[in-house]
């Protein structure tokens, strides 16, 4: 019964010094609100457009220029990981197919 109790004292001990230093180490949250010291000063502007070109761009050129030269590409390869605990100790399991695409 000694031993029990010396046994549960040494366990009520270290939870409470866990517990301690869990919370020493443990950050605060701390909310912290920004304020603006310097007032912001805007000016609405609006430029007019001179350039009407820039208004009429076509891309149908640069679209056809520029089809043929995409490439897609797709990467298959076999792995064979464990899928569960059973065939990670005991071998086994199916070969499982990887893909991937890309451009």
């Amino acid at each position: 019964m000694k031993r029990f109790f010396s046994t549960l004292g040494i366990s009520i001990v270290t939870a409470v010094l866990s517990l301690i230093v869990y919370d020493h180490y443990q950050e605060r949250s701390q909310k912290s609100v920004a304020e603006n010291s310097m007032p912001l000063s805007v000016v609405p502007t609006n430029f007019p457009t001179t350039n009407s070109e820039a208004l009429e761009t076509d891309f149908t050129i640069a679209a056809e220029k520029t089809v043929h030269a995409v490439v897609h590409v797709k990467n298959t390869s076999v792995s064979r990981q464990p899928g569960n605990m059973m065939e990670l100790f005991f071998g086994g399991g199916a070969p499982r197919a990887m893909i991937g695409t890309g451009s």
